[in-house]
């Protein structure tokens, strides 16, 4: 959010009839200033939330190592068997054959029936919601006519057969676009930079940003009939999955050799 709010900014200074010196300043007018006040809330309101553990004796400073403590760990090498790297979640299978799903708790019952809880995503929305987030992208990004550019040689302005410029060229860029696919980009690309163990559920903030993806492109093709249909059948299939993976997600008891059925990779595991 902060970076589309400095963007938007930076585009309205750079268009300001002053010097380098009145630009840089101009960035921090009102009410872009008060974006550095909301950082200190955000600091306060963190630390406010340790007032408890004050209470109980923790004093400042060691609340303050404790904040030391938690980014070592999680800066550190910390290994997980059941890990997966940040690549691999919107696919949802790891092609070396390494779980993917993280699994929380397997209970073995009487009649050969198990309850297992795991991370896992519904693959009709991740999947084809992975796919439209794609799509969108390159309609946020204009990256369509990036690589025609690349591969075409512009004609001369004063070439009489150069082809007339587009009206569609000057159009301004869709916010509602950038905004889906901007965060999208950096609640989940954010985890390249993580060198420990991550596991499949730090994608689920992404997946509100997937919902509105395909949201975006069923409102584009909804007024056509195959377009209706298409939408339809997502609907139909996102219902179903979620219906035939509940019980390895909720620890509802089912049967093992059910639970094996859903073990369509290798990387996939729910129970032994």
């Amino acid at each position: 959010m902060l970076a589309l709010l400095l963007a938007l900014r930076l585009k309205e200074v750079r268009n300001l009839n002053a010097s380098l010196r009145e630009k840089y300043v101009a960035i921090f007018n009102h009410p872009f200033l008060l974006l550095i006040g909301f950082v200190g809330v955000f600091v306060a309101i963190y630390f406010v939330t340790y007032i408890p553990e004050m209470l109980m004796g923790d004093s400042p400073v060691t609340i303050w190592r404790l904040q030391d403590a938690m980014f070592s760990f999680h800066a550190g090498s910390v290994v997980d068997s059941s890990s997966a790297p940040w690549w691999t979640w919107p696919f949802m299978v790891n092609p070396s054959g390494t779980t993917v799903p993280k699994w929380f708790d397997i209970t073995y019952l009487p009649d050969n029936t198990v309850s297992t809880i795991s991370a896992f995503g519904n693959p009709a929305v991740w999947w084809i919601g992975f796919a439209a987030m794609i799509a969108l992208m390159v309609v946020a990004f204009r990256l369509d006519r990036v690589v025609a550019h690349l591969v075409s040689k512009p004609k001369p302005a004063t070439d009489p057969d150069a082809p007339a410029v587009e009206a569609t060229s000057m159009r301004r860029w869709d916010p509602a676009l950038l905004f889906i696919a901007v965060v999208f980009l950096f609640s989940w690309l954010i985890y390249v930079f993580i060198g420990r163990a991550t596991y499949i559920y730090h994608f689920y903030l992404s997946v509100p940003l997937l919902c509105f993806a395909l949201a975006y492109w069923i409102n584009r093709i909804w007024s056509k009939t195959w377009g209706k249909a298409v939408s339809i059948a997502i609907f139909a299939t996102a219902v179903a999955m979620f219906v035939a993976f509940y019980p390895v997600i909720s620890g509802a008891p089912v049967s093992s050799d059910y639970v094996h059925t859903l073990k369509w990779f290798p990387s996939w595991f729910f129970a032994p």
